[in-house]
């Protein structure tokens, strides 16, 4: 059977998210289940995680969009940072905002 390439997905863009943080020695989760308050939460597309404190939430997106997605105005009543990533190409963007939040 051929491989016909279409659009990348999601799930590529995160793996090698989650490839590249590895390699910089960054701790994160894919698809991680929050609850706040005893209550179901959201599940975000990855969560950065230092010193056992979630220290960043990512949402993860296949391609550049015009507007922000509405999941992100949600995600920032935890009070953590919410940092985007938009395709392979804002994956270095992110982990220099990574590195800045992380030495705080």
């Amino acid at each position: 059977m051929r491989f016909i390439p279409r659009k990348v997905s999601e799930a590529n863009v995160q793996a090698e998210f989650y490839r590249v943080c590895k390699e910089a020695g960054i701790t994160c989760f894919l698809e991680y289940l929050s609850s706040w308050n005893g209550t179901p939460g959201c599940r975000f597309d990855c969560v950065i995680v230092q010193n056992g404190l979630i220290k960043a939430i990512i949402e993860v997106k296949s391609r550049k969009r015009v507007k922000e997605p509405k999941k992100m105005k949600k995600y920032r009543i935890f009070g953590v940072p919410v940092l985007l990533v938009e395709g392979y190409e804002s994956i270095a963007p992110t982990m220099r905002t990574l590195g800045k939040i992380l030495k705080r």
